[in-house]
């Protein structure tokens, strides 16, 4: 009972207070305050029940979010769990982007989104002339940070060409590739994105146009820029000329055959790189990525369509942004790193060249 009162006198004390603050000369400022103070409370209530999506301008119930985690079904034959992504008009896509989500899950998640986003021909609403098709599994999800896993969700529940494959277990890079080639990709073009990689903003919409533009070429790269740490496209251009490593330019100068993906002593030079741009038509020609031979398998497919007469071009360019991290798939799986292409050597190179470039 003594509670009671207290808390009664109390509000009899505030109620007499703000009955005079009110009539007094002040209360143009009390009401002014007043309002305020309502729309400051109706904000923070509505705030917790809808969140504002990073990207784009669709606006998602909260409950909407952390669909990946929820992920369940039954296994396919190749794999496959579930996909989430919105649904989509694939009649007018272009380009398929292929991703493979298996490297530091907490590391370079913000890094590859933001890129991606970045690009000139990246899609807000369809239609859309690019896909991005994104491969993973449980595990990755499972180890993924809650903030970056809901950053993923809204990611694709916000862009409507977005779309995540999660399966059983990781098949291996080259495995993931052949699964999107031959069942997601509706493009006519294909590339692929490395997490810890960037590019020029306008890295996917000028290989489009070289390729519409030159219809005897089937796989083009560009002049890739090399570095030793993550970094943006922005600040990697921040840094002084003389301590910026080029690779792969002076090739576009030069007439392309099988040759070109060795060097001198017979080493592997695998000048598409890390993001080369290519016709999906070709794999009706060459076949797919032999996942038998990885971490060599981007290398012999390119080399096998050569000696098969698909036409190569490098842009002189750099479109490109290789992070030599030590860590990547290609340094941590490979055991002898020049026997295979030796071997290569001796079945395309030397007397047995084909030429493969854009005026062969």
């Amino acid at each position: 009972m003594a509670h009671r009162g207290r808390g009664k006198m109390s509000f009899m004390y505030l109620n007499e207070y703000f009955s005079k603050f009110y009539t007094g000369r002040r209360k143009g400022v009390y009401i002014v305050v007043s309002v305020a103070a309502l729309l400051l409370f109706w904000i923070f209530v509505n705030g917790q029940r809808y969140q504002e999506a990073q990207w784009g301008n669709k606006r998602l119930k909260k409950q909407e979010y952390f669909k990946l985690a929820s992920c369940k079904g039954v296994t396919s034959p190749d794999g496959l769990l579930c996909t989430q992504g919105v649904p989509r008009d694939i009649d007018n896509v272009e380009l398929s982007v292929m991703i493979s989500l298996f490297s530091d899950p907490n590391k370079y998640l913000r890094h590859l989104l933001d890129g991606l986003i970045g690009q000139s021909i990246f899609c807000s609403k369809v239609p859309c002339e690019t896909e991005i098709l994104m491969v993973t599994d449980k595990r990755y999800i499972h180890n993924l940070r809650p903030d970056l896993l809901h950053t993923l969700d809204k990611f694709i529940s916000s862009y409507p060409n977005a779309k995540v494959l999660i399966l059983s277990r990781d098949p291996g890079l080259y495995s993931c590739w052949n699964i999107l080639i031959q069942t997601y990709a509706s493009g006519r073009y294909l590339t692929n994105v490395n997490m810890d990689d960037s590019r020029d903003p306008f890295s996917w919409e000028t290989k489009i146009k070289f390729l519409n533009m030159h219809s005897q070429i089937s796989v083009v790269s560009s002049a890739v820029a090399v570095v030793g740490s993550l970094c943006s496209w922005e600040e990697y251009h921040a840094q002084p000329l003389q301590e910026r490593t080029i690779w792969f330019g002076y090739l576009s100068d030069q007439n392309i055959d099988t040759n070109s993906f060795f060097q001198n002593d017979g080493q592997p030079h695998n000048f598409p790189h890390n993001s080369p741009m290519w016709r999906k038509s070709i794999h009706r020609q060459c076949g797919y990525f032999d996942p038998e031979v990885s971490p060599y398998s981007d290398y012999h497919l390119w080399i096998k369509c050569c000696s098969l007469g698909v036409r190569f071009a490098v842009l002189p360019s750099t479109l490109e942004i290789y992070y030599r991290n030590h860590a990547s798939y290609g340094r941590t799986t490979r055991v002898d790193p020049d026997q295979d292409a030796k071997a290569l050597y001796i079945q395309y190179g030397g007397e047995m060249s084909v030429p493969c470039g854009l005026n062969s």
